[in-house]
């Protein structure tokens, strides 16, 4: 009993929260942090990315993003859903979270780096249900 707990331990898996895919070639992770606490704990897993970020107004945008920016070898803002953020968040702002991460991909692959998508689970969610739909990442 005590190795199965274990093993469950090891084994055990959040969707949302450090989920990898690859997409054609390309590591994606998707987290749904989305306070600085959860933000500096996650950019701590990376020595580099290309970022996907999109964001509710009443999170602290400004303490997320100094966890990830400094690491962020570019950076694609998207709306995370109804009512987030849009715009005001930057440049380049992708109005469609699949489009933001299209365009990261294809950064991606030209240096090799791991694209991470996050600042809200209403972001993740909605790329992780095109990703496990089996989609390729290029939009048709």
């Amino acid at each position: 009993p005590e190795e199965a707990i274990a093993r469950g331990l090891r084994e055990a898996r959040h969707p949302g929260r450090l989920e990898r895919f690859l997409v054609e070639g390309v590591e994606v992770y998707l987290d749904g942090a989305h306070n600085p606490p959860a933000a500096q704990a996650l950019a701590r897993e990376f020595a580099a990315y290309h970022l996907v970020f999109g964001a509710f107004p009443r999170k602290d945008v400004r303490g997320v993003l100094a966890h990830f920016l400094p690491k962020a070898r570019s950076v694609r803002y998207t709306r995370a859903g109804e009512g987030a953020l849009g715009e005001e968040l930057g440049t380049p702002f992708f109005e469609e979270p699949w489009e933001a991460l299209c365009h990261a991909v294809a950064a991606a692959q030209e240096d090799g780096l791991p694209v991470l998508a996050t600042g809200s689970l209403y972001l993740v969610g909605a790329l992780r249900g095109r990703l496990l739909g089996g989609l390729p990442a290029k939009e048709p």
